[in-house]
């Protein structure tokens, strides 16, 4: 990697630890309520939560609010006439009690966030959804001696690829961007939005015959290294 590359920034979820682990057992722990004291079935129980994500995400679509749980569970309680005072924050509890219960980060993550910073690398995270819960997925995984920044979507006002949150990212450190990467494993996302404002990026799970000056497909974390 050219010493004119100061700074990479990461995706956080499904980029540095699995997210449908997480998202299953959240879930799981929602349905298992539903069941259990609401009397529905699995189907359901299961519907009326694809049913109340879709209202939220069709209502809020692009900005970081469109992800929030507890926004989810207030919509299912309306649907099914609960109060969601009473229930939807137990609801959303119960989703991020059951998520972070299978949190855990790829192997390679913590070797190579240590060789980055040997290299004085600034490290930052670029990631969709509210603060508050990406906040707490960072300090949970142990990461927060590791990067300089977090920029959330919410806090950007725009959703990934909005070329606006990568911006607010390389104003924090004062980069142009030429001067630093991206990590990402959504090419919609991340490669698109990065690409669009001139970074280069490296594509995790990313498709090898999309190879080029700036799209870098990796397989692992770990080949990022083989770059420095």
């Amino acid at each position: 990697m050219s010493l004119t590359y100061k700074a990479i920034f990461f995706d956080l979820d499904n980029t540095l630890y699995p997210y449908e682990p997480c998202h299953r057992e959240g879930l799981s722990q929602v349905i298992n309520f539903l069941q259990k004291e609401w009397n529905f079935s699995y189907e359901q129980a299961t519907d009326l939560y694809e049913e109340a994500r879709n209202w939220v995400h069709n209502q809020l679509e692009g900005t970081a609010a469109s992800h929030h749980r507890l926004l989810y569970m207030s919509k299912l309680c309306e649907f099914t006439k609960k109060n969601p005072i009473l229930y939807a924050k137990k609801l959303e509890e119960l989703y991020w009690d059951g998520y972070f219960s299978q949190m855990a980060l790829y192997d390679s993550v913590i070797p190579l966030l240590e060789e980055l910073k040997n290299f004085s690398l600034q490290l930052g995270l670029i990631t969709d959804l509210v603060a508050d819960i990406q906040y707490k997925k960072i300090l949970y995984l142990g990461l927060e001696n590791f990067f300089d920044l977090v920029v959330t979507s919410e806090e950007a006002g725009r959703e990934k690829p909005d070329p606006i949150i990568f911006q607010l990212g390389l104003q924090k450190l004062s980069l142009t961007s030429t001067q630093a990467f991206m990590v990402g494993d959504s090419y919609s996302k991340d490669i698109v939005g990065a690409n669009s404002l001139g970074m280069r990026a490296f594509w995790l799970k990313g498709d090898p015959t999309k190879a080029s000056e700036w799209i870098i497909p990796i397989q692992d974390l770990k080949e990022i290294k083989n770059f420095l």
